[in-house]
């Protein structure tokens, strides 16, 4: 199984939240379609506990017509604009993230790391440049109120998953940026004062 999102941030998004599962494997394919709709094996017929988690048509025409077609185009800028913040941001305080070998970003995100304890003074310095950024993912499922009293098991250390939450920025990166805004964002960061 793959499970793909659509949420309209996401580099290929729907109008509202949508997404979708895809498998080569028709047993697993028949459980996610009943599962997608109420559990149902048949109208009416619930045999599992399901969820209303269909596409509808209009969201399914609007990424298939109109922007799955573009989605070849929008991945390249955002890679150029990666591309561009990675050769030239140079700011010692601001560490990039390492790519690894073999792979090929699509550049979803374009996070930065900061030290722990500057992250909201950085982003005021952005801010103040008119400079949107986000924080992702700043607490780890294990650490989420909903998990206190259930029962999981974490495998190995995630001292690495703290620090990153504690210290990430995510920089703007969608493929309507202009070079000039792109050269702003990098040009201001790199006049970060850090003490």
């Amino acid at each position: 199984l793959a499970a793909l999102s659509f949420y309209p941030t996401k580099n290929l998004g729907a109008i509202g939240d949508g997404g979708a599962i895809t498998t080569d494997d028709e047993s697993l394919r028949r459980v996610c379609m009943s599962l997608r709709n109420y559990g149902q094996s048949e109208r009416y017929v619930h045999d599992e506990l399901g969820l209303n988690s269909r596409l509808d048509e209009l969201h399914a025409a609007v990424l298939h017509s109109a922007l799955l077609p573009k989605l070849a185009a929008w991945t390249l800028r955002r890679k150029e604009i990666a591309e561009r913040y990675r050769a030239r941001l140079s700011r010692q305080q601001v560490q990039l993230l390492t790519v690894p070998a073999g792979s090929q970003p699509v550049w979803h995100l374009f996070p930065v790391l900061v030290s722990p304890g500057r992250r909201e003074v950085f982003q005021e310095h952005l801010r103040q440049a008119g400079i949107q950024t986000a924080i992702h993912y700043p607490r780890l499922i294990p650490d989420q109120e909903a998990l206190r009293g259930q029962p999981f098991e974490v495998l190995g250390d995630i001292a690495q998953a703290h620090l990153i939450a504690n210290s990430e920025v995510s920089l703007p990166i969608h493929p309507f940026l202009t070079d000039a805004e792109i050269d702003r964002v990098i040009d201001t960061v790199n006049q970060w004062p850090t003490s």
